[in-house]
This record gives C-alpha cells, structure tokens and sequence, in this order.
C-alpha cells in the first residue's frame, strides 16, 4: 500500500497480484466516504508475459503527483497510464520486450517515462509520440534483472540504474 498524494484528499493505491488496483478517496474522514475506483492492467491475455521464463515481478507502479497519473506494468507488454481523477485508461506503451517490468519512473515535465526491465535493460519512452514509436533509448547496462530505475527529474536529469 502506498499513499499516492498529501494535497486535499487523501489517496491510497493497493496492488494486487491479479493486476488492479483499488484507489480508494476520503477514507481519513470522519464520515466514513468510501468511494473506491479500481483499474485493471490486463484485461486481454494477449498481453500478459510467460512467467516461466524467468518469474514475475506482479505489479509495479508509479505516480505522477502533478497530473494525476498512475502508470502502471509488471508482468505484461504494455505500460497503462491512468488519469485517476478521471478514472480513466489514457495511453497503454507496448515496452518492446520479452520481458516483465521490474521498475517504473516518470518525468511530467519532459513526458518520459523510464522502464527497468527483467532481460537487464532499461527502456526510455516518450510518452507524447505514436505507441509504436515512443521508446527513444534502450540501455542494456545489466546483465540481470533490474531493481530500480529512477529518472532525476532536473532538465538535465541522470536516469540511475541498480
């Protein structure tokens, strides 16, 4: 579980290893408003990754604090960000690989999105060009799985690998 914003309301998302999240809004408050929105990241098996091959990394996600997006992966072929105010599916990134996502980070600013990867690589996505030609770098720095990738979010950012 993880608090996603501090702002007015109080958000929490909670991931689940069948794929979908639950964000639940204003549960803090005395009156007991429970309204709960759940996304699912895989609704077509077509995209869901053969965990045999090398296990699964479930569910990764990462939030956007100044638009409101959730981007989330794992053991699937696409990157689904959701715009949670609107509670909405908005763009689904195919990462180009064999491989589940370990580790998410994004920039709003520049409207890039960082992927590490189980085959070791780590992926750059631009999320403002065509699905099918957003991924702008691939680095293939690791000879395993990636733990985490983090993009410094400075104009002139590092993206920091481990």
């Amino acid at each position: 579980m993880q608090g996603l914003t501090e702002q007015h309301e109080l958000i929490s998302d909670h991931s689940t290893t069948w794929l979908a999240i639950r964000v639940f809004r204003g549960f803090h408050r005395k009156t007991r408003r429970k309204s709960a929105s759940c996304f699912s990241l895989a609704r077509r098996v077509s995209i869901y990754l053969d965990r045999s091959k090398q296990g699964g990394a479930g569910m990764v996600v990462d939030w956007e604090q100044e638009t409101g997006l959730l981007m989330t992966s794992g053991d699937v072929r696409v990157i689904r960000i959701w715009d949670t105010e609107r509670e909405m599916k908005v763009q689904d990134i195919p990462t180009g690989a064999d491989s589940c996502v370990t580790s998410l980070s994004c920039d709003p600013k520049r409207s890039l999105v960082v992927a590490g990867l189980g085959d070791g690589s780590v992926r750059v996505y631009d999320r403002r060009m065509a699905p099918n030609e957003c991924r702008v770098m691939t680095y293939r720095e690791h000879g395993a799985w990636v733990v985490k990738a983090h993009l410094q979010r400075e104009t002139d950012g590092h993206i920091i690998s481990v």
